[in-house]
């Protein structure tokens, strides 16, 4: 990975996508975080056959950007993932999404944020 690609990704970090985390700028975040997983994409394409590893979720960005806008793989895919900024919107996306693929091949998740590190709940006296 060259110091300029690393840099790039340092500064999305740093300078775009905690910010905009931070602030609650949705558009911001998932634009930032869609270009630090394109790039990384870009770089690991020559395994993986292209900034996404499944061809079906190539084909659907190149085919449907609006419904492709800010997809970011998860590690080597297949799963991707987008953000929205509200539950009404992430309904909204999900027909758009059930009107161009076949529902029976993908499994289509919503979820909400985890606005807190991870706990672990134990019952008094189970950690003898």
């Amino acid at each position: 990975m060259t110091s300029q690609l690393t840099d790039r990704l340092c500064r999305l970090t740093l300078m775009e996508i905690l910010p905009a985390l931070g602030s609650g700028d949705c558009a911001g975040f998932g634009a930032a975080v869609s270009e630090y997983g394109r790039l990384i994409g870009e770089y690991f394409s020559p395994v993986q056959g292209g900034v996404f590893a499944d061809p079906q979720i190539r084909d659907i960005v190149l085919t449907h950007p609006l419904i492709g806008h800010n997809l970011v793989q998860s590690s080597w895919g297949p799963s991707v993932v987008t953000f929205t900024p509200s539950a009404s919107a992430a309904e909204d996306l999900y027909r758009e999404w059930e009107s161009v693929v076949a529902p029976a091949q993908w499994q289509i998740d919503i979820s909400r944020p985890l606005n807190h590190g991870a706990m672990i709940h134990a019952p008094r006296g189970s950690c003898e």
